[in-house]
């Protein structure tokens, strides 16, 4: 499945005084040259499993207090996946959600999480309709290590001993999600 990016393409773009630009067409080439859909993700107890027919627009970790806490680490490493790419099995009906707008961003967002085991596998932000953030931790069998991270946010978060992913951006912080919904419509 071929994706088109425009040229001119920016993810979670504010002014320079605001924010470190991020200029997203060469994570969006690098991503697009990685297989073509990551494998299959599953909670611990896998009585939830997601399947995927198309890569993540974007692989990212983020330091940000709501990531590390629920991702039960430092950080999370995310994925951004057009919902329409992801298909859910959920045969028992464990799904849970949980919804906060206290966030360090200021985003409005769900997590979908397993009732039975508790993992976290994706998460959406509001007023972007069409997005799964899914954790990359989720993905079964290594699938991890096909998806390395191309940007780091909230790095002011990051303890000392925690590297940055070699050859990522480094983003101090992290304000909006402005650009993810023009991305989204792209791949609709």
């Amino acid at each position: 499945l071929p994706l088109s990016i425009p040229p001119s393409f920016h993810l979670f773009t504010h002014p320079p005084s605001t924010y470190h630009t991020t200029n997203y067409t060469t994570t969006l080439q690098h991503t697009m040259h990685a297989p073509a859909a990551p494998g299959p993700a599953s909670c611990l107890c896998g009585a939830i499993h997601i399947t995927f027919t198309a890569p993540p627009i974007s692989v990212l970790s983020c330091f940000c207090r709501d990531c590390a806490k629920n991702g039960g680490s430092t950080h999370s490493v995310i994925m951004a996946l057009p919902s329409s790419t992801c298909t859910l099995s959920d045969p028992k009906g464990v799904l849970k959600s949980y919804a906060t707008t206290q966030t360090m961003s200021g985003n409005a967002r769900t997590k979908y999480f397993c009732g039975d085991c508790g993992v976290c596998l994706y998460g959406t932000v509001g007023g972007i309709d069409g997005c799964w953030l899914l954790r990359s931790s989720s993905l079964d069998d290594g699938e991890m290590n096909k998806w390395k991270p191309s940007m780091e946010l909230w790095v002011k978060n990051r303890p000392e001993w925690v590297k940055p992913v070699a050859g990522a951006e480094q983003v101090q912080t992290q304000n909006s999600f402005d650009g993810l919904a023009e991305a989204m419509q792209a791949f609709m």
